[in-house]
């Protein structure tokens, strides 16, 4: 059993050691999968910071996410689907280290790995002090160097319990865990030419009285993860009995209350219950009109009916409320290709590759919107660019394959 070393003294923080062999697997995915696709943005400055991003893609069966830490110049990249967390969930199943966290945590009957990830990046400008966790939320981050660090590496910066600086070194085979109380930064570090990657996990209680807590970390991380209960984010019904048996404040009820409808909602709307679903939505609107994903998806319902004029003005306001909102963006784009305002539709696909620059989908209806226009050489460029991203996405094989066709006969 892997045994944890105290980093100080009455902070939250601990070290152990392992076999650098359990990182083969995922060394291979990161040089397969991940540096490839970030060298393919070039010349995109992906690591200057001063921006956020956010996007997906797809290499095979994996799918990952990445986002920015607000305009600092490094990424998370994180699992996107069931394939690639089982990649980050059998390296931590390697590190044995379950046993001896239980007694940092309240649990009930085992430690849940919530989500893996990379910390990438080729420079840090400044030292960005934070917290993981709230007070309370029983769970821990896991940071350890994929590769060796080089010496012009940034290591980890973090307040003991004098409220003095210390660093913390990453070295090749050992894991540092950190919870709550627990405040640290990256040192800050110039511009290297070789990158910077730390993998990363987030594990901890199987108990969703913790959720509230836990949610204000886990659920910014990533677009996939596993809730304490053991589901996938969105396809259990498991807050509502957290939210019965816990006694949670009313403002803060209410809140928990519509992610619960949202979520019922999303799960009547894709097993094809679409009055169910549409009731849900309608249900929240009426105490909060502006919520950006119920207008989103009543609109996607509408248009689903075909009533594409009400889904044109349901996803409009939705954007109103979140102008960032890729996926409204992207749906909009499908309504208005409908109502063939072609040209609107193409602004509304660029901006959703704008916010979500790996979304395949958004690349090959914006090919189709094109093509539409007469604009067959960009329509091209873009269902190949959808390929690349999901290698097995047969409607954009079939779809370039018809404008090849196209441009040979003209």
């Amino acid at each position: 059993m892997t045994k944890l070393r105290q980093l100080s003294t009455d902070l939250n923080a601990y070290s152990f050691s392992f076999d650098v062999d359990f990182l083969q697997n995922i060394k291979e995915a990161y040089q397969s999968n991940i540096a490839p696709y970030f060298a393919s943005l070039a010349p995109e400055p992906v690591f200057e910071g001063g921006r956020r991003l956010k996007g997906t893609f797809v290499v095979g069966e994996q799918e990952y996410f990445y986002t920015s830490y607000d305009k600092a110049p490094l990424l998370w990249v994180s699992n996107g689907n069931q394939a690639t967390y089982d990649l980050f969930k059998y390296f931590f199943d390697e590190l044995n280290v379950c046993e001896e966290v239980k007694r940092l945590i309240d649990y009930d009957q085992k430690i849940i790995m919530y989500c893996g990830f990379f910390v990438i990046g080729d420079r840090a400008y400044d030292e960005l002090w934070h917290v993981d966790y709230k007070p309370g939320s029983n769970a821990y981050t896991l940071l350890t160097p994929l590769f060796h660090n080089s010496h012009d590496h940034g290591n980890l910066l973090y307040r003991d319990n004098k409220s003095q600086k210390k660093k913390h070194i990453y070295r090749a085979g050992e894991a540092l865990i950190v919870g709550d109380h627990f405040s640290h930064a990256t040192e800050p570090f110039l511009q290297t030419s070789q990158t910077r990657v730390l993998l990363s996990l987030t594990f901890g209680t199987d108990k969703m009285e913790h959720w509230k807590n836990l949610k204000q970390t886990i659920e910014h991380q990533s677009e996939f993860f596993i809730r304490p209960c053991g589901h996938v984010m969105g396809t259990c019904e498991c807050l509502d009995k957290a939210a019965t048996e816990v006694d949670i404040p009313t403002e803060q009820r209410q809140t928990l209350t519509i992610q619960q409808a949202l979520e019922l909602g999303v799960q009547h709307h894709t097993a094809g219950r679409l009055p169910q679903a549409e009731n849900i939505y309608q249900q929240i609107l009426q105490t909060h009109p502006d919520q950006p994903v119920a207008l989103h998806l009543l609109g996607v319902i509408a248009h689903q009916g075909g009533k594409n004029d009400v889904a044109v003005d349901l996803i409009t306001r939705a954007l109103t409320a979140k102008p960032d909102y890729a996926d409204a963006h992207s749906n909009l784009g499908l309504v208005l290709m409908e109502l063939r305002r072609l040209d609107e539709a193409v602004m509304h696909y660029n901006k959703a590759l704008d916010i979500k620059p790996g979304c395949a989908e958004a690349h090959f209806n914006l090919g189709n919107a094109l093509k539409a226009l007469g604009r067959l050489d960009e329509a091209v460029v873009h269902c190949r660019k959808a390929i690349i991203l999901k290698p097995e996405f047969a409607k954009a094989r079939s779809g370039l394959a018809a404008m090849i066709n196209d441009g040979q006969q003209t």
